[in-house]
């Protein structure tokens, strides 16, 4: 006897299990690379965030002290400007015309001592260099340390005090820059004064060494004349007496020669007195600044991801 068909109330009923946990698996599981952002355009928004923070970290701030301290700290410097030269009769003939080879050289020699240690030192013994230049009247940054060393205080006078020569020139140009007009122009007359008396020195240095032993040459040709005329011998005096003619010519040929080697300083301009000063200058200083720290913190940054690229690869 066969059995009725079974209904649909009879089947066993069974959940769509399979939909449930794959919603379930799609509400608690999280995408791989957990805090970073969803899209590729949210990554470069990101990464632009970050460089605009670093810009303005970096960048930014620097440029802003330089506006701060260029509009309410800097001291204004002054500069007081000369134009010298050395001439000689020898540099002359050396080469034919007033740019010879011997100025030039004494030239070379002029810029060394006016950048030298002497210098320096007659400037602090007699014109105050010290008291000026670390006067607490100005601002930290520009004026000398009071702990300054020796090396320390002979760049911040190089620093002050420039001299260049014009090419295959016996001409130097002179600036001082100082925190006062008439202090800077003061200044740079000390200078002058000093070179002045330095070529001085030099040229009387050379007569010396030219026309003292030519003298002394004179004076022993005049003693044996005297002796010889002492001795009444007519050959002998003939002797002492071309002896002596010898010895006064060899004494002119030394004066002449030391008076080519003279040398004297001429001031082509004397120290300016300025009427303005040279620095601070507000917008090329902000500039150069912000120039700068854009340049550095673009260098960094492309180093930065060049590194993160290659840890990464």
């Amino acid at each position: 006897m066969s059995q009725p068909a079974p209904t649909n109330q009879d089947l066993p009923r069974t959940a769509p299990a399979a939909p449930a946990v794959k919603a379930a698996g799609a509400r608690g599981a999280r995408p791989e690379g957990k805090g970073l952002p969803a899209s590729a355009e949210q990554l470069r928004r990101a990464r632009a965030r970050k460089l605009l923070i670093r810009f303005a970290l970096f960048a930014g701030i620097p440029t802003l002290v330089a506006v701060v301290y260029v509009a309410f700290l800097a001291s204004p410097q002054f500069d007081s400007t000369a134009v010298i030269a050395i001439e000689s009769s020898r540099g002359r003939d050396e080469a034919g015309d007033a740019k010879g080879g011997g100025n030039r050289h004494d030239a070379r020699l002029l810029r060394d001592y006016i950048r030298s240690r002497a210098m320096l030192d007659a400037l602090v013994a007699d014109h105050g260099f010290l008291a000026h230049y670390g006067s607490g009247d100005h601002d930290w940054y520009a004026r000398l340390d009071d702990d300054a060393d020796q090396s320390e205080l002979l760049d911040y006078f190089h620093d002050k005090v420039v001299v260049t020569r014009e090419h295959d020139s016996n001409v130097l140009s002179l600036r001082v820059r100082a925190f006062a007009p008439e202090q800077a122009q003061a200044l740079a007359a000390a200078i002058l004064a000093r070179a002045e008396a330095w070529i001085d020195e030099l040229s009387t240095r050379s007569r010396d060494e030219l026309v003292a032993p030519a003298e002394r040459i004179v004076a022993t040709a005049r003693e044996h004349l005297a002796t010889a005329r002492t001795g009444a011998d007519p050959l002998q005096i003939e002797i002492a007496q071309e002896e002596l003619e010898a010895a006064l010519q060899g004494l002119q040929a030394a004066q002449l020669q030391a008076a080519r080697d003279e040398r004297y300083l001429i001031r082509v301009a004397e120290p300016s007195r300025p009427d303005a000063a040279s620095r601070p200058r507000p917008a090329w200083d902000v500039a150069t600044v912000m120039i700068t720290s854009l340049v550095l913190t673009a260098v960094l940054s492309l180093l930065g991801a060049a590194v993160r690229e290659h840890a990464n690869f």
